[in-house]
């Protein structure tokens, strides 16, 4: 294989991925701030 065709195969999968991973971040995070949210609301009651 050359370095033109392992490069090739790199650009192709690299941005996809990093797209998932960015996705499932925001995603965590998003998560994660609801959950947040919803904890401080009971903790002071405000529903």
């Amino acid at each position: 294989m050359s370095a033109l065709a392992v490069n090739g195969i790199l650009m192709a999968a690299v941005p996809p991925a990093l797209v998932a991973g960015l996705f499932a971040i925001v995603l965590f995070y998003l998560t994660l701030l609801d959950f947040v949210k919803v904890r401080l609301f009971r903790y002071f009651g405000l529903h």
